[in-house]
């Protein structure tokens, strides 16, 4: 479901000049970027919250957020590409 949502951010999202499978913007590097935003604008927020409020370490909270920004760093990027 996540990799789903995540192409049709990819894909259909933005201005119209950008979208539906402009060859300048069907690159890794995009998908990756659009990963990171994803995650940490939508994932981030909620699991940090939650963290929060079990009071768990930041520790914690680095290690779970940034393994959540690495996949779908990789998963934009490879749905991308």
């Amino acid at each position: 479901m996540t990799a789903f949502c995540l192409s049709r951010t990819v894909m259909f999202g933005g201005s119209p000049e950008y979208t539906n499978g402009s060859e300048a913007f069907m690159s890794f590097k995009h998908g990756d970027f659009h990963g990171v935003i994803l995650s940490s604008f939508l994932v981030m927020f909620a699991l940090v919250t939650d963290a929060l409020f079990e009071q768990y370490s930041f520790k914690y909270m680095f290690v779970i957020v940034g393994y959540l920004v690495v996949t779908f760093a990789i998963m934009g990027g490879m749905v991308n590409a």
